[in-house]
């Protein structure tokens, strides 16, 4: 990245000593140098306006600077700008606490970190430790969902896409976690049956109510948040949603779980929940939730706690934007906004697109993918492509075959189509960790050169060369 004496001085002399997010600083541009900011517009440092139109990650939710916002923040800053949560208390903190236990009862308990990851991080915390509170410490599963994404934390990625998401060098590491299809209104029931095979391990299902953002905007019907109520209460299991990005008005309704009439008994909130002002989200939780970690044992106590927690100025601004959300109809703003943009956009459906792969039934994909354990697909696309045989076996407790091409095809890229096993014959124990098999290299297959690729949980697969040797047996990023 080389900057230019047009740039402002303090980006040249500042660019050698940022690293920046998501940033390949061999190849990436410049940043452009925003000075100021009003309304929907950024102001660069040359003069120019643009219009924000990701509102700064989702988050200027009612524009930039916006006066009530700031004069909450500054009449906060005259008087306390931060104390520590642990042991004192503080009152724009404590009155949002009670202000969003308002807006999604029965969820009645607030958490409050600094940022969406952490907030998803504090709720697979939450599930887990309950369950290790009550006696049940085998429950440490995590259910989440092809195409998923929930922040870049630690144990978050694990809840990414291990195909299609972003984290492959983590592979892994941090959650146990369990990657299956979202159900769909035609998988026949799959999902339940999927799911009865591994909930006794399992205390959480989380999953973004209504459409993964990040994941790719993929929608799915409020009837799937009904099944998937429906499965956490038949089991005993935390239903956890991810509202960072779909709350505040983001699908319509206040929040994507009253659009789908379903109550979670965790959800996290952020992004627009200060305006896109000041860093905060926060985790609510029902008093069942709660309940879990009443005890006379000081570790039974939730063990998180950020050290700007609750921060003074963070929630002042918080309740600045609350203030303007209620003032608003927002939700006849939503409703004008999504017509404009159908009417707009809607010739886009036919200009231009590949036309679509048939994918397998939904139901065919769930009813194996709960076998189907984490390890083995964590590994990357790029080692993936070179699957492309008539045969692939691990040795993580079970067998995974597929014939040449029988894959789905997920989407477009400049070196071509990636592909997604469609698990068409997979034979899996679900308890992978019982597997005699387990750590054992298995035998080469007849007639190629097999390749050798190291999965996350020590075992190994092998790839057989389809029509050329292999350059090296060591697998490539």
């Amino acid at each position: 990245m080389a900057t230019s004496p047009r740039d402002p001085a303090w980006l040249r002399s500042g660019a050698p000593h940022v690293w920046r997010p998501y940033c390949q600083h061999q190849t990436a541009p410049t940043p452009l140098a925003v000075v100021g900011a009003h309304g929907s517009r950024l102001v660069l440092a040359d003069g120019r306006e643009l219009v924000d139109g990701v509102a700064s990650w989702w988050t200027a939710a009612h524009g930039y600077n916006h006066p009530h916002i700031a004069a909450r923040v500054e009449e906060q800053l005259r008087r306390l700008p931060h104390v520590a949560f642990g042991g004192l208390a503080n009152e724009p903190a404590y009155a949002l606490a009670e202000r969003l236990a308002a807006l999604l009862a029965p969820l009645s308990r607030v958490f409050f970190v600094e940022s969406g990851s952490v907030s998803v991080e504090v709720a697979l915390k939450m599930a887990v430790q309950s369950f290790h509170n009550r006696g049940e410490p085998r429950r440490r599963r995590i259910v989440c969902f092809e195409n998923a994404y929930h922040g870049d934390t630690l144990a978050t990625m694990a809840l990414s896409d291990p195909v299609s998401g972003m984290h492959h060098a983590f592979a892994g590491m941090g959650i146990d976690a369990i990657h299956l299809p979202v159900p769909r209104a035609d998988d026949g029931g799959a999902f339940e049956e999927a799911f009865r095979s591994v909930a006794g391990e399992v205390a959480g299902v989380v999953i973004e109510p209504l459409v993964q953002c990040a994941g790719g905007m993929r929608f799915h019907e409020p009837e799937t948040l009904q099944r998937l109520r429906h499965a956490c209460d038949e089991h005993g299991v935390w239903l956890i949603f991810d509202e960072i990005a779909t709350g505040f008005f983001r699908t319509g309704a206040r929040f994507a779980l009253d659009a789908a009439g379903v109550v979670p008994d965790i959800v996290t909130i952020g992004k627009a929940l200060t305006g896109g002002t000041l860093p905060l989200a926060a985790v609510v939780a029902s008093e069942a939730v709660f309940a879990c970690f009443l005890s006379e044992q000081a570790d039974r106590a939730l063990q998180h706690g950020p050290t700007y927690m609750g921060n003074a100025l963070a929630c002042a601004a918080a309740h600045g934007s609350l203030d303007l959300f209620e003032r608003g109809d927002f939700a006849a703003r939503v409703a004008r906004l999504e017509a404009l943009l159908r009417g707009r956009l809607g010739a886009l459906r036919t200009r231009g697109l590949p036309p679509a792969a048939a994918a397998p039934p939904c139901g065919r994909r769930l009813r194996h993918a709960a076998a189907h354990d984490r390890r083995a697909r964590h590994e990357s696309t790029a080692r993936r492509h070179r699957r492309r045989s008539r045969g692939v076996r691990h040795e993580l407790g079970g067998r995974l075959d597929w014939a040449a091409g029988d894959s789905v095809r997920l989407r477009r890229r400049r070196e071509g189509y990636a592909s997604r096993p469609s698990f068409a014959r997979l034979h899996q124990r679900v308890n992978h960790r019982s597997s005699p098999r387990r750590g054992r290299e298995p035998a080469p297959c007849a007639g190629r050169q097999p390749v050798r690729f190291i999965t996350a949980g020590g075992g190994a697969v092998v790839a057989p060369s389809r029509s050329r040797p292999m350059r090296s047996a060591t697998p490539s990023r």
